[in-house]
């Protein structure tokens, strides 16, 4: 039998709806490739441009029908689960008399058909898309509303609506309803009768599996709902109007990004294209200006002639020439003149030059020992005056370390210092009168300089280390008359020393190093040099003898000192 009688054949059996893997003559694991090519074959055999009866327009909308159905992969799934009952379009569950009025799932699955609004999406028609699913769900939110225990609010389902409905209004009625679970008991899925229960075992044991057919019933229901809701998502003109409002939106949306980045794509071009153009031109400019400096570096000019010439062998023809010769000799009579008087001019430019190059020359000299001489200076100054913060600080140091008996030995170091000026005053009587008041007032500054020096140093001595210094002066100035004035002698060479050494640094801070220095002062420092080194020959000799052993000493401490650790003292 061929496929368009099987289809008529199918057509033909009133109160029965045509199987949609029959329809296209499909087995029920058949891919979605075969079902493809099955729908082919219909579609071409039952066209309505091919076909003008009733009949075959109705079966093409079948056939168009099963493949939308067929080529969905859940409703598929669904309508292989309610196959039986979509073909016998008989309820088994119509017999039961409690909860008859109430949807039940099994109600429901007609709702997954396009067959259930023949009005179509015209609003005028009577059963039509609108209406029939409106009135649906209206009725399922009413049998939720009795559900509910008395005096609860119940929330109002959003309204289905029609074509003139907001998309807003319409999203809004998916939403809820995505998410809806009933509020029903379905007692008219239970399957024992309590009252048939015997004791209470078995009424407890009747309970629990009713309980577990009205669990299954729900489920049911709830995703039937689910599946409506679906079904007519998919064939919702609002939500089709809506997602290509969208997806042309998109695709706007695509193009304009697409234009802008083409534009921008064009600007860059462009201005890579134009930017090469400049770098070419550039490049140009700089063979042209090449060229020309080969061309200048390669040509030989004659400038009496005011000729040029490219090679050398031309350039020097043209020197053997007469013309050459005879411009050159008429440049030589009419230049003699002109020439001295360029020279003189020249020379006298030129030594005007060197002249000013010299003086900038000796500025930049005189410029960098000026800066020399600041630093050195600032340098002098800084180094001053930390010495004199030093000098105060050692100062302060030593008063507070001074003791009482430091304090003696240093007055008495004074009064001795102070003879031995007295007696170098007596023996330098014979200088002139200038020179004695000079060298006094050298004295007296040296002499303040060293009382300085000698606190300073008294500071780190030990209190036992000056009376053995005392006892020994004490001794020496008894053993011998004519030693206290060597010592004075040894004074004064000693405070000419210091006077010597402070007009050096005076004379080295005021920067005079170069000067040369007074016959007078060259003649003090030769005498005072000379006191030095005798009154240094004199201290070397020993002057103190032990007459047991014939062992000298220097000094007469150091002879006690062998007297009383010998016992050479008896002897003595």
């Amino acid at each position: 039998m061929g496929q368009g009688e099987s289809i008529e054949g199918e057509g033909d059996q009133s109160g029965k709806k045509m199987c949609y893997y029959e329809m296209l003559q499909l087995e029920k694991d058949c891919t979605q490739e075969q079902i493809d090519k099955a729908y082919k074959k219909a579609a071409l055999k039952l066209h309505p441009d091919k076909n003008r009866d009733r009949d075959t327009t109705h079966l093409f909308q079948a056939c168009q029908e099963a493949y939308t159905i067929l080529s969905d992969p859940h409703e598929r799934q669904w309508y292989d689960d309610h196959r039986e009952q979509i073909l016998s379009g008989i309820d088994p569950e119509a017999a039961k008399e409690e909860d008859s009025s109430m949807i039940t799932p099994q109600d429901l699955i007609k709702y997954v058909d396009p067959h259930c609004y023949p009005g179509g999406f015209d609003i005028n028609n009577k059963d039509n898309f609108y209406q029939v699913y409106r009135e649906l769900f209206i009725q399922i939110d009413k049998e939720e509303e009795l559900e509910e225990d008395i005096g609860t609010d119940h929330i109002l389902a959003p309204n289905f609506g029609d074509s003139g409905t907001y998309i807003e209004d319409v999203h809004a009625f998916y939403r809820f309803w995505e998410v809806f679970s009933t509020k029903k008991e379905f007692t008219y899925a239970d399957k024992y009768n309590t009252k048939d229960a015997q004791n209470g075992r078995e009424r407890r044991f009747v309970k629990a599996e009713n309980r577990k057919e009205r669990q299954i019933e729900k489920k049911k229901f709830n995703q039937s709902c689910r599946d409506v809701l679906e079904f007519i998502r998919k064939r919702d003109p609002r939500i089709i109007k809506y997602k290509k409002e969208k997806e042309e939106e998109k695709a706007r949306k695509k193009a304009i990004e697409a234009e802008k980045k083409r534009k921008l794509e064009e600007a860059h071009q462009k201005r890579r294209e134009e930017y090469r153009e400049k770098l070419r031109q550039e490049y140009e400019q700089m063979e042209e200006e090449m060229e020309e400096v080969v061309e200048i570096q390669n040509t030989i000019i004659c400038e009496i002639c005011n000729k040029n010439f490219k090679t050398e062998g031309a350039f020097n023809n043209h020197i053997r020439s007469k013309k050459h010769k005879q411009k050159v000799a008429q440049f030589a009579k009419a230049s003699d003149k002109s020439i001295k008087q360029v020279n003189d001019e020249q020379l006298v430019k030129l030594n005007e030059e060197i002249e000013k190059k010299e003086e900038e020359k000796q500025e930049e000299v005189t410029k960098e020992i000026q800066e020399e001489f600041v630093n050195e200076e600032y340098e002098r100054q800084k180094q001053k005056k930390l010495k004199k913060k030093q000098k105060k600080k050692q100062k302060q140091m030593a008063k507070m370390q001074y003791d009482s008996e430091d304090e003696a030995n240093f007055e008495k170091a004074e009064q001795d210092d102070e003879d031995a000026e007295a007696e170098g005053e007596a023996n330098d009587s014979d200088e002139g009168a200038e020179g004695e008041e000079s060298e006094q007032e050298e004295e007296e500054e040296v002499y303040v300089s060293r009382n300085k020096q000698k606190a300073s140093k008294k500071n780190k001595k030990k209190s036992k280390a000056n009376q053995e210094e005392e006892k020994k002066t004490e001794e020496v100035s008894q053993a011998k008359p004519g030693k206290k004035k060597k010592n004075r002698k040894k004074k004064q060479v000693y405070v000419n020393q210091m006077k010597t050494n402070d007009e050096d640094a005076e004379e080295s801070k005021d920067g005079t190093e170069g000067e040369e220095i007074p016959k007078k002062k060259r003649r003090r420092r030769a005498k005072k040099d000379k006191q030095a080194d005798d009154g240094d020959e004199a201290e070397k000799k020993p002057e103190f003898l032990c007459r047991v052993c014939n062992n000298k000493f220097v000094t007469k401490n150091k002879l006690h000192k062998h007297l009383k650790q010998s016992g050479h003292s008896k002897g003595n």
